[in-house]
Formats: structure tokens, C-alpha cells, sequence
């Protein structure tokens, strides 16, 4: 079983508390593109959600996402756990956001594809359907009257041991 941690950094103005929208009523599809153990990549980017669970066969537990290799013919398995906070909290500092647990196959790259949500520092409120899929975002908080922004976002996939 191979571990990865999901994180990110991002010039931050006048916000805080950037992450993925995340829960049982909108599950977040974390996006990313695979590769079997047996050296097959994975066509498109999958979409995985910490709320699907399937039964792991020959084992008693459950996993985020189950996928059977064309190639092989095995399954293969991930398990998405999230990090308190979570979040991307200051602005150029990396942030972990999800544990990734994985069988028989690699996770090689995100794509953030999905709506996320921040804090405005102006004005305390949640702003949500922020799209983060070009790497930057940016607004007006009415109420806080100032700018806000989301710039320069990295996100990286790294085995941990």
C-alpha cells in the first residue's frame, strides 16, 4: 500500500481558509490521473469523492474508489482521508489537504476540477464556487469593500513513507 499527500500553496489577498467544498451534501471529486502497478496508464483523470465507499475484495474494509485495470485485470484501490485543517491557511506556505492511500496503483498528478471556498479577512464570511482549475481566482468582497484574490496556486502530489 503506497500513502501520498495532497498539497498546496497560493498568494493569498485578503482571504484565508482556502479548500475544496467537502461534504456529504456536496462531496468534492477529487480529480487525478493514474497509473496501474503493472505500468498502465489510466486514459482520462478519475474522480474520486471521500463519501463513495466500496467493499475491498478478500479484505474487510472499504475503500474511496475501486478501478479494474484493463490491462491486468486486477482492482485496485484508493482511500481518501482528510487533514485537519485541511486548508490553505498563508499565503506561499504549503499546506497538506487529503491523505491518499492507495492499492496497486500510483497517483501521479491532481487537477483541481471542482468548486472550492475561502475566508474573507475583510469581512468575515465563507465565499464558496470558487474555480481554482486555471490556478488563480480573484474578486470583490462587497461587504468587506477590497479585493480578493487566489493567485499563483501549485498543487503537488507527493509519496510519504
Amino acid at each position: 500500500m503506497l500513502t501520498y499527500l495532497l498539497s498546496a500553496q497560493a498568494e493569498l489577498t485578503n482571504v484565508t481558509n482556502v479548500g475544496p467544498v467537502d461534504s456529504i451534501g456536496y462531496p468534492f471529486d477529487f480529480k487525478f490521473s493514474i497509473q496501474c502497478n503493472c505500468g498502465k496508464f489510466h486514459d482520462k483523470p478519475v474522480e474520486i469523492n471521500r463519501f463513495d465507499k466500496f467493499m475491498v475484495t478478500g479484505f474487510r474494509r472499504e475503500a474511496n474508489f475501486k478501478f479494474k485495470c484493463k490491462e491486468c485485470n486486477r482492482e485496485r484501490y484508493v482511500t481518501l482521508d482528510k487533514i485537519k485543517p485541511g486548508v490553505i491557511t498563508t499565503s506561499n506556505e504549503w499546506c497538506s489537504i487529503l491523505r491518499i492511500s492507495t492499492l496497486g496503483l500510483r497517483i501521479l498528478e491532481f487537477h483541481p476540477d471542482d468548486q472550492f471556498q475561502c475566508q474573507s479577512s475583510l469581512y468575515d464570511r465563507i465565499i464558496q464556487e470558487i474555480d481554482l482549475s486555471e490556478g488563480e481566482w480573484s474578486g470583490y468582497d462587497d461587504k468587506g469593500e477590497g479585493p480578493i484574490a487566489i493567485k499563483n496556486v501549485e498543487w503537488k502530489v507527493e509519496l510519504t513513507k
